[in-house]
């Protein structure tokens, strides 16, 4: 895969590359899980975990399920016929993550750009840093969404 996904998380959620655009997910709860991962990128999330972020009120074997189901819908819509298994969405028996070398986020974006602003050596460049950010900022965090973990981090 030789250009990683981009995916939106301001103002809306969508995975892009040049050639392709998803923003349909199987289910509301397909594209939390797809927000969730790409969100916290720098590791990898315990199974269970995802099934009682997500699925809390479900019985152990039904989450499971759910989560498997949810797996397989993103890695057809990231995966496509001719990019390996695995190049994008990593899952194991224990553990899911996406790839911090197949994907980058506009939230990601958004936060270094902040960064070197703060760090900036004058205005100009401050400004420069500043414009960067407001490009990456098209509107709160995952609108639309309001499992538990999103409602603070859009705070």
């Amino acid at each position: 895969m030789d250009t990683p996904w981009q995916i939106e998380l301001l103002g809306r959620l969508r995975a892009v590359q040049p050639d392709r655009s998803v923003a349909r997910f199987r289910t509301q709860k397909t594209g939390a899980l797809l927000a969730y991962l790409a969100y916290r990128r720098e590791r990898p999330h315990p199974r269970e975990e995802l099934i009682e972020l997500l699925w809390p009120e479900s019985d152990p074997a039904a989450g499971r399920a759910s989560l498997s189901t949810a797996l397989a819908s993103l890695r057809r819509q990231l995966e496509p016929p001719g990019v390996p298994q695995g190049a994008v969405l990593q899952a194991s028996r224990a553990s899911v993550q996406l790839s911090p070398t197949a994907t980058a986020t506009d939230v990601d974006r958004f936060e270094s750009a902040l960064q070197a602003a703060a760090r900036a050596r004058g205005e100009r460049e401050q400004e420069e840093w500043l414009a960067q950010a407001v490009q990456c900022y098209r509107g709160e965090l995952l609108p639309g969404y309001f499992e538990e973990w999103i409602l603070p981090e859009r705070q």
